[in-house]
């Protein structure tokens, strides 16, 4: 009939295990090109509505000029407000 074995062996895999599996790897990559269109999205957005982007100033000045300290997160975005509310003339409100 059926064999008997101890506690000691491993548990068999199931069926479809292996498919299971499969479907986990193509939910993580729908997820991941998910999240990268909300990324886009949400960079087209904050370049719409005038937001900096503290990233891309920072790869822009260490390409264009490497001998420039890099300031702070906090340090950016004061300075682009500072830049922003300055000059209220430049606001249509």
């Amino acid at each position: 009939m059926g064999r008997t074995t101890s506690g000691a062996s491993e548990p068999r895999p199931a069926p479809g295990d292996a498919l299971r599996a499969a479907a986990r790897g193509r939910e993580s990559s729908l997820v991941q090109a998910i999240a990268d269109r909300l990324d886009a999205v949400r960079r087209v957005l904050y370049a719409v509505l005038g937001v900096p982007d503290y990233d891309r100033y920072v790869r822009q000045l260490r390409e264009r000029h490497p001998e420039c300290a890099v300031p702070t997160r906090r340090e950016f975005e004061q300075e682009r407000l500072k830049a922003r509310y300055e000059k209220p003339g430049s606001r249509c409100c």
